[in-house]
């Protein structure tokens, strides 16, 4: 007895015998053609002063730095009348987003509140202005800033 199995027409193409340098030739023609372009690099989008700070440097990043959390610091009175020289240092450590890193009190006023307000102060700047990229190394490993009574 002899067995046929039936499996369509696609098996028979499959089966049939193929003469390969026309034939896939032919098929590999049929291939339709996909141009996708290729998406176009996105640029970062900076404000034109912090690329302005990538030129002048760690120095003046700095000094922009102190101005915004200087701004938001009052010194005690008290503290000002007892010692009109009084001050403070802190070393801020800043992300690249100018988030704080963390803070080190590097030189203490001698003064509970004075110390108090300083932090009070560093905590309502947070975040810095965003660092240019050139200079995120740098800022990580920290910026000085110094409270005075004035």
């Amino acid at each position: 007895m002899k067995t046929v199995l039936r499996f369509g027409p696609l098996l028979g193409l499959l089966l049939a015998p193929v003469s390969l340098a026309d034939d896939i030739g032919d098929l590999l023609n049929k291939i339709p053609t996909i141009e996708q372009k290729a998406p176009e690099p996105a640029e970062e989008e900076a404000p034109a002063e912090v690329d302005s700070l990538a030129e002048d440097g760690l120095e003046v990043y700095s000094e922009r730095c102190r101005s915004h959390v200087l701004a938001g610091f009052k010194a005690p009175g008290s503290a000002a009348r007892k010692n009109p020289e009084i001050q403070a240092r802190v070393v801020v450590k800043l992300h690249g987003d100018g988030s704080y890193m963390g803070l080190s009190m590097t030189e203490s006023s001698g003064d509970k509140g004075f110390d108090k307000a300083v932090i009070k102060a560093l905590q309502a700047a947070e975040p810095l202005p965003k660092p240019p990229v050139t200079l995120r190394n740098e800022v990580a490993r920290g910026i000085s800033v110094v409270f005075t009574a004035k």
